[in-house]
């Protein structure tokens, strides 16, 4: 009888730290249902990582966290990777439309996803949410964004202490500045790490034998250490 094909979920799956996981997820022998809401961009991610399937949906949307939980079918893996924040600004020039609009799509976004893939979560499962160094030490011009991942590291908090009895963990991936589209001119004096070292250490999550708790997992890069190319 051969092993049972393992399924992640990468939801923000269509470009930066998402689709680096879903290759790192491809790469360790699941199968990977993206979702996002731009389905080109989620077509292109999908056929570049070797996805299962795709849907094109709005994990904020109550229909849209049911649609993609019931794309993925059974769920082994959950990684909530979406993060947005749309402009820098202070908290003083930040209107509170945009600051809702923040928090619902990196926090109301993952905690509809939690509620609706976790019927379908196997035993042994894991959700992974990747949260962000700024939710512990906030980041000028990020306020709503480090109040939003602040709130998901409280969520998963949460959420671990009451689905662990049922044998599903929740892990929170920590990592610093990642040199995507959000931070395209860096903090200055700060270190980018790159996608492919944030899926690295996802996958590990997403392997690590179900009897191990991992609460937070923090990531930063070391400027004095360059990372080789391949």
């Amino acid at each position: 009888m051969g092993t049972e094909v393992r399924t992640a979920l990468v939801v923000g799956g269509s470009g930066g730290v998402g689709r680096a996981c879903a290759l790192a997820f491809v790469g360790a022998g699941f199968e990977v249902v993206l979702a996002a809401r731009d389905p080109d961009r989620l077509a292109a991610a999908a056929a570049e990582v070797g996805a299962r399937s795709w849907v094109a949906a709005d994990s904020a949307d109550e229909d849209g966290a049911r649609r993609i939980a019931e794309a993925a079918g059974r769920i082994d893996v959950l990684l909530a990777g979406a993060g947005v924040n749309p402009a820098r600004a202070p908290v003083s020039d930040t209107d509170p439309a945009t600051f809702d609009a923040i928090l619902s799509d990196n926090l109301r976004s993952v905690f509809l996803l939690a509620r609706t893939a976790l019927p379908r979560m196997t035993r042994g499962g894991r959700m992974i949410f990747v949260s962000s160094t700024a939710a512990a030490r906030g980041l000028p011009g990020f306020g709503a964004y480090a109040a939003s991942k602040g709130g998901l590291r409280a969520l998963a908090g949460s959420l671990a202490g009451e689905v662990g009895a049922h044998g599903v963990n929740v892990s929170v991936l920590t990592p610093g500045p990642v040199d995507t589209s959000m931070f395209d001119a860096g903090p200055p004096g700060v270190a980018l790490l790159e996608p492919r070292q944030v899926a690295q250490a996802a996958r590990y999550l997403a392997e690590l034998d179900p009897s191990v708790t991992v609460e937070e997992l923090t990531l930063r890069a070391n400027r004095f250490h360059d990372a080789p190319t391949s």
